[in-house]
C-alpha cells in the first residue's frame, strides 16, 4: 500500500492541519510526497509548518520517493523557492527524487544543494533576504 502527501501550491495552514490528520491514519512502507513547483501565497509561519508536517509523516511512515511537481530543466527555478533546500536535505539521505514526469533527479538536485550550501557557508547574499 502506497500513502501520498500533497503538498498543493495553494496550500495554508487549515489545509495543513487537514493533512496531519490524514497522516495519524496512514500506515505505510511505500511513502510518496509531492512538493509543488511553487507557493502561490507564502505566509509567516508557513515554512516551519511544511517542515513539521513531513517531519512527522517521514518519522510515522518513512517517504521513500519525493516527486517535484516539475520538469528536469525547471530544477533551477523550483530552489528559487524558500521550502526547495530544507526538505531536500532533510530527505537527502533516504529518498528517492522524481519530476512530475517520474525521471530521476538526485544527480541534477545534488549540483543545486552543494552549490545552495557554498552560498550558505560564505554568507552570499541571495535572493531576497532569505
Amino acid at each position: 500500500m502506497t500513502d501520498k502527501i500533497i503538498i498543493t501550491k495553494n496550500i495554508t495552514p487549515s489545509k495543513l492541519g487537514d493533512l496531519f490528520d490524514e497522516i495519524v491514519h496512514q500506515n505505510s512502507d511505500d511513502n510518496i510526497l509531492i512538493l509543488p513547483s511553487r507557493l502561490d501565497k507564502y505566509r509567516f509561519g508557513l515554512l516551519a509548518d511544511i517542515l513539521r508536517l513531513i517531519i512527522t509523516f517521514n518519522r510515522k511512515n518513512s517517504i521513500k520517493t519525493v516527486k517535484i511537481d516539475v520538469k528536469k530543466d525547471d530544477i533551477d527555478k523550483f530552489y528559487d523557492q524558500e521550502y526547495a533546500y530544507p526538505i531536500i536535505s532533510l530527505l537527502w539521505n533516504t529518498s528517492t527524487f522524481v519530476d512530475k514526469e517520474d525521471n530521476l533527479i538526485k544527480g541534477l538536485l545534488r549540483r543545486r544543494q552543494n552549490e545552495f550550501f557554498l552560498k550558505m557557508n560564505s554568507l552570499s547574499r541571495m535572493k531576497g533576504n532569505k
